[in-house]
């Protein structure tokens, strides 16, 4: 559907007689406006779900985002067809406010048609001009673009980077526009925004020629190609959808390549989008064409400021251009201080655009490391995403001074139940060092690097026990029972057998479990019996393991056990069992260097036999399962220093549990009949895994035997 190429968002340089007159004529109609708040000053840049909450009450409840909220807008050409419009939303930058950026210390630079530098929402603003800001022609296109890259907020609207300072320059002249690009290289702007074009050259030799080629070209290329190898320039397309050339300056990379680092081109389109991604789009501007490797989209419907003080509702690539160019500002301030460049910056827009909703891919662009994205010649990379392009892209990792890095993501390391939240502790407070793929850094809290096993509740334990075992000679192999050393703490099938005088108790390996071997000695002692072995095991995800993302390694156990018991009263037995020993835990990523760590743990029982009737049990426990007591690691971290700035840091991290578990237990079983047994266990634990909250249950079972 064509309709006239000077409609609204269009501004035409006027340099040569081949340039249509400036200015639109068919304006699209608003239907809706709105106000804004303040900002967060804290930046998460692992995920943005913290400020999920402060984002989405920006776009649904504050006037200045609302204000941008447009639905049923319509072109005057065209008054029948429709559209919906929200770009502050779909451009995903309320999680940039939300977050706390702004675009603050950054420099836009924009060339137009003119500009009202005294318009109230540009206030506070620095602002920077090769030329006098007095005789600097003024014109509403030029001041609605800017407005959309960087209204600072005090009026009905908000920009995409409302802190950012400004540099403005006419296109008047090619002698004028290279002069305000030299400034921009030299001031440091981050990115020059052209929402304007050759209405008639294309991306081909004539195009260039033509352009280039007059009085001022020379000049005026030549400051393209300076300042586009350190900033990045961003043109608008053409806006008639039915172009099948891209324009000679949204495609000059094409005859220039060493540009195409420093160049982006932006299209206009409507999306459908939900929370996550966009679900299609409605071109309202050229597709990208020959610009494609370094094209993108974003919705150019806003009602932005105007010359005069107020504002105006307008559609176009002109205001879907400076929404790229403040997103660039914000980027800048994101990763201030961190070494990125400009090109760097352009490469994540481009690399996070969201290319979902494209049914194929003409090209696929390698940003290096790792990082590709598909492009098509339609849609070039996607629509504008700038939410993800603050978030880390290609995966991210922690360096470490042997150049090898720990991705993130999942815990670095994960300890048993045994350690409790020692290394968590340990490294609380902390903020690490983050890098992705595309040489961004980041930081989080360094504990997220670790996380503990949160031990299965012992009634959960004693019912997987019972539910798979015979009650009746479980109760009656119970009374008096000494201790299967180490490994009565670790679930799983234990085979008993005897060699010689020697007790043994195998722990049979369960699919990827733990598995060892109980050796003890029983003596009598007067009315009781004394047994002292060795146990050694292989734990794999039990209490005593230190593991990783992959899963967990193998540590090394050996206990010396110790027990105690025999009947102290006509039916009254206690038992009182002890370990102690040391764990060679396997090498793990996040630690240089781990000592050897000693543990113990500790269990006391009372049995009391025919209390109520004849065989039954009523058993108490109090246990203090299997914890370190002492051990540590050394790990080298970057981290944030509290001096300020980012350093490698060595720590010493204990790994012993500020306070251990402690678990209780009261069991009674009874036969009920000749085929009937009865089982009920009440069990609780304080300081769960060292520090956890405390866990009650109860087990019940009936058995029945035929």
């Amino acid at each position: 559907m064509q309709r006239p190429l000077t409609r609204a968002g269009l501004a035409l340089a006027c340099l040569a007689p081949a340039l249509s007159a400036c200015g639109p004529t068919a304006a699209p109609i608003p239907e809706e406006s709105g106000y804004f708040d303040v900002f967060y000053d804290v930046y998460f840049v692992e995920s943005f779900a913290p400020y999920a909450e402060a984002a989405s009450n920006l776009v649904t409840n504050d006037a200045r985002y609302l204000f941008e909220k447009s639905f049923g807008w319509f072109f005057s050409d065209a008054p029948t067809v429709t559209y919906n419009s929200y770009p502050l939303e779909s451009s995903r930058v309320q999680f940039a406010h939300a977050a706390g950026l702004t675009g603050q210390g950054q420099i836009i630079g924009f060339l137009d048609s003119g500009f009202d530098p005294t318009h109230p929402d540009f206030a506070s603003k620095t602002i920077y001009s090769a030329e006098n800001l007095a005789t600097l022609p003024v014109d509403a296109h030029g001041t609605m673009v800017v407005g959309v890259a960087a209204a600072d907020g005090t009026g009905s609207m908000i920009g995409i980077a409302p802190n950012a300072d400004i540099l403005l320059g006419s296109f008047d002249s090619q002698a004028q526009m290279a002069d305000a690009i030299n400034l921009a290289r030299s001031i440091g702007a981050v990115a020059i925004n052209n929402s304007w074009g050759y209405t008639n050259l294309n991306a081909t030799q004539p195009g260039y020629d033509s352009a280039f080629g007059g009085n001022g070209g020379a000049t005026y290329l030549q400051a393209l190609r300076s300042y586009a190898a350190e900033g990045v320039v961003v043109f608008a397309l053409r806006n008639d959808e039915n172009l099948t050339r891209a324009g000679i300056m949204d495609g000059l990379p094409v005859l220039e390549p060493q540009l195409e680092s420093g160049w982006i081109a932006v299209g206009n389109a409507v999306p459908e989008y939900d929370d996550t991604s966009i679900q299609s789009v409605e071109r309202i501007s050229s597709a990208c064409l020959e610009s494609a490797r370094w094209c993108l989209f974003a919705d150019g419907a806003w009602e932005s400021t105007t010359a005069g003080g107020g504002y105006e509702f307008s559609t176009g690539a002109s205001f879907a251009a400076p929404q790229v160019s403040g997103a660039l500002a914000l980027l800048a301030e994101a990763f201030s201080g961190m070494g990125l460049t400009p090109h760097q910056l352009r490469d994540r827009l481009l690399a996070s655009a969201d290319n979902s909703f494209l049914d194929s891919f003409d090209g696929i662009l390698d940003f290096g490391n790792g990082v590709t994205h598909g492009f098509n010649e339609e849609f070039g990379h996607g629509f504008l995403d700038i939410r993800a392009a603050l978030l880390p892209i290609g995966g991210a990792a922690v360096p470490t001074p042997s150049g090898a890095s720990i991705p993130v993501g999942e815990p670095a390391v994960v300890t048993g139940s045994a350690f409790g939240d020692a290394v968590t502790e340990a490294l609380e407070g902390r903020q690490v060092v983050v890098e992705d793929a595309l040489a961004a850094t980041f930081t989080m809290p360094a504990a997220a690097l670790s996380a503990s096993a949160r031990p299965v509740p012992l009634s959960v334990m004693r019912a997987a026990e019972i539910s798979g075992a015979n009650l009746a000679p479980l109760r009656e192999g119970a009374v008096g029972d000494g201790s299967a050393g180490l490994l009565g703490a670790y679930g799983g099938k234990m085979v008993p057998t005897t060699i010689e005088t020697i007790e043994a108790n195998v722990l049979m390996p369960s699919l990827g479990g733990s598995a060892g071997i109980s050796l003890r000695q029983t003596s009598e002692f007067g009315s009781a019996e004394i047994n002292w072995g060795f146990s050694w095991l292989s734990d794999q995800g039990g209490p005593l393991s230190i593991g990783g993302p992959k899963g967990p390694g193998a540590s090394n156990v050996a206990s010396l056990d110790l027990g105690i018991g025999g009947e102290v009263a006509p039916g009254a037995y206690v038992s009182v069992n002890a370990q102690a020993g040391i764990v060679t835990p396997p090498a793990q990523a996040l630690f240089n260097e781990i000592s050897h760590i000693t543990f113990d743990s500790l269990s006391a029982t009372l049995q009391l036999a025919s209390v109520g009737r004849e065989n039954d049990l009523l058993s108490f426990s109090v246990a203090a399962p299997p914890s370190v007591n002492s051990g540590t690691a050394q790990t080298t971290l970057p981290l944030v220093l509290s001096e300020g700035g980012i350093g490698y840091e060595d720590m010493t991290l204990n790994l012993a549990p500020q306070s251990r578990q402690i678990d209780l237990g009261v069991t009674y079983q009874s036969p009920l009949s000749e085929n009937t047994e009865l089982f009920l266990g009440a069990y609780g634990s304080e300081n769960m895994a060292g520090g956890r909250a405390p866990n009650f249950g109860a087990v019940l079972a009936v058995q029945f035997s035929f």
